[in-house]
């Protein structure tokens, strides 16, 4: 069978920062962690071997627990591609931090994204990132700066442009904030980055999971996904056998209908009686979904 999927691990909500717009409202007062007993049953199960290509370790901070996450990934090695999200406050010590990346190299990683912006930067130097980006080129690990941005932030260039030098021959990204977690409470709808087109309804998905701190597992690679829990589809728990994972992972029929369907087409087909109201402009389809699971009602099963 073919490899068809990423799943991914936000391995802990607990971040040296805390910033403003952060999806998870990760910080250092949040203690939140996956047993990484579960995680070695998940990333050694034979479903999962056979089913995914790429397994993903995110936070809150997962280099937090640098001993753990390279263990798991020793694991992991020879199975999938491995990539880590890190907001980079290790990169603040040269030495540490290329002894990291090294490890990280022999440990399988396959590719590094390192989350950077204004909001990053009330906590992260720009030093500490520049020292990352340049020990990656030095010991060819692939990696990507991942921005998050809304109208009044710093934007792609301005984050380019506090990187300087290291940023060339670097893939760079940038993303609207969603009003989601520590965003919800501290940013406002009209300072978000809209697309001025009509949006498609349809998920694009990513073809992705992801497990939580708890072990329940969301049909979703987006940053609404945590906060719309009709997206939840289960929870994984260690002892549980590869069938009853199987279980948990393939109950995803309300994903496939996203895609099918779409958003709107979803939910008239699924709750008739619970009409979704629609606003005037949305960031993306994730916006879209979030706005429209948070009229309907849910009941944990």
């Amino acid at each position: 069978m073919n490899k068809r999927k990423t799943f991914g691990f936000i391995y802990t909500f607990t971040c040296p920062a805390a910033c403003r717009h952060c999806c998870f409202a990760c910080s250092p007062a949040r203690t939140e962690k996956i047993d990484p007993v579960l995680v070695e049953q998940i990333i050694s199960s034979p479903y999962f071997i056979q089913e995914f290509q790429t397994v993903f370790f995110s936070g809150g901070e997962v280099f937090l627990y640098f001993d753990e996450i390279t263990r798991l990934m020793e694991k992991a090695k020879g199975h999938y591609q491995i990539q880590c999200a890190t907001n980079g406050f290790w990169g603040d010590d040269p030495v540490r931090a290329e002894t990291m990346i090294r490890k990280l190299k022999k440990c399988g990683l396959t590719r590094l994204i390192v989350s950077y912006d204004e909001f990053h930067a009330d906590f992260i130097s720009a030093t500490s990132i520049q020292t990352i980006l340049k020990l990656c080129k030095k010991y060819l690990v692939a990696i990507e700066v991942q921005i998050a941005a809304c109208q009044s932030s710093w934007r792609l260039a301005d984050t380019a442009n506090v990187l300087l030098k290291s940023i060339t021959e670097i893939s760079v990204s940038e993303a609207s904030v969603l009003l989601v977690g520590a965003a919800k409470e501290n940013l406002c709808e009209k300072d978000l980055i809209y697309e001025y087109r009509t949006i498609g309804e349809r998920c694009l998905g990513s073809d992705a999971i992801t497990i939580f701190p708890d072990g329940s597992v969301y049909s979703c690679c987006s940053p609404v996904s945590y906060s719309t829990p009709h997206l939840r589809q289960g929870v994984l728990r260690t002892g549980m056998g590869d069938a009853q994972m199987q279980q948990v992972i393939e109950n995803d029929s309300l994903f496939r209908s996203l895609v099918k369907y779409g958003v709107n087409g979803t939910c008239g087909r699924r709750w008739p009686n619970h009409p979704v109201s629609q606003k005037e402009r949305y960031v993306n389809v994730c916006d879209l979904c979030h706005h429209a699971f948070s009229q309907i009602p849910y009941k944990e099963e």
